[in-house]
């Protein structure tokens, strides 16, 4: 029920720009699972804080947590390398959604599309 609040708690605060109060939900959550990490990303991200939204998928791509980034993650941090013109972080997203078998997902594929034209 805890992880339920939380992520519900993040989303929330997320949308309504409060991205400090969702950060803060973030950080003290006992449990995290995927929901938590894209919420919180797409949070930052929503919000102008592409930086932040890179750190956290470095932070699951590195091992930190025991999870797999899913489809709407990725399709959540390719625009900002499109808008930020983030070609080589691109490309490691790209290399990762070979990797994970991905390659095949309409929006994964539309989302490199969006991200190449740049």
């Amino acid at each position: 029920m805890r992880l339920l609040v939380g992520n519900a708690l993040i989303a929330m605060y997320g949308k309504c720009g409060s991205v400090e109060d969702a950060a803060k939900v973030f950080e003290i959550m006992p449990e995290k699972n995927l929901v938590s990490w894209n919420s919180t990303i797409c949070g930052f991200s929503e919000n102008g804080l592409d930086h932040e939204s890179y750190s956290l998928l470095g932070k699951i791509l590195e091992g930190e947590e025991a999870l797999v980034p899913d489809v709407a993650m990725l399709v959540t941090v390719l625009p900002l390398c499109a808008g930020n013109r983030e070609v080589n972080i691109g490309m490691m997203i790209h290399s990762l959604v070979v990797k994970l078998g991905l390659n095949q997902e309409l929006m994964v594929n539309n989302a490199l599309t969006i991200t190449f034209m740049i």
